[in-house]
C-alpha cells in the first residue's frame, strides 16, 4: 500500500473542508441569515441622521464593524467553498465582493489613519 505524502493528505483535507463549506454557504439557513443581516444593516444605515446623539453614533459604528466583519466572513467562506473563478461566475457575488472590499478598506482607513 502506497503512503500518501503530506501534500496528498493536505489536499484531501482541503477537498473535504471545501465540500463542507459548500454545503454551509449553499444552505437555506446561511442564505436567510445573510439576508436578515443585510436587512438589519440597511435599517441601521437608514437610522443615521444629522445631529444625532453621540450614543446613537457609537451604536451605529459598532453595527458597522459587526456587519462589515460578517459580510467579510461570508465572502471568505464563499471564496473558500467555490474557489475564485466559480465565485466570480455569480454576478451577485461580484457585486457583494466589491461592496465588502470597499467597506473593509474604508473600515481599515478609519481605524489606522
Amino acid at each position: 500500500k502506497k503512503r500518501k505524502t503530506c501534500f496528498g493528505r493536505c489536499r484531501d483535507l482541503w477537498k473535504g473542508m471545501r465540500r463542507k463549506l459548500w454545503g454551509i454557504v449553499e444552505s437555506k439557513y446561511f442564505s436567510r441569515g445573510i439576508m436578515i443581516a443585510i436587512l438589519i444593516n440597511t435599517i441601521s444605515m437608514g437610522i443615521e441622521h444629522h445631529n444625532q446623539p453621540e450614543e446613537l453614533t457609537n451604536v451605529l459604528e459598532i453595527c458597522n464593524i459587526v456587519f462589515t466583519s460578517m459580510f467579510t466572513l461570508e465572502m471568505i467562506l464563499k471564496l473558500s467553498a467555490f474557489g475564485f473563478f466559480e465565485y466570480l461566475r455569480n454576478p451577485y457575488n461580484i457585486f457583494d465582493g466589491i461592496i465588502v472590499i470597499i467597506r473593509f478598506v474604508s473600515f481599515c482607513y478609519f481605524i489606522f489613519v
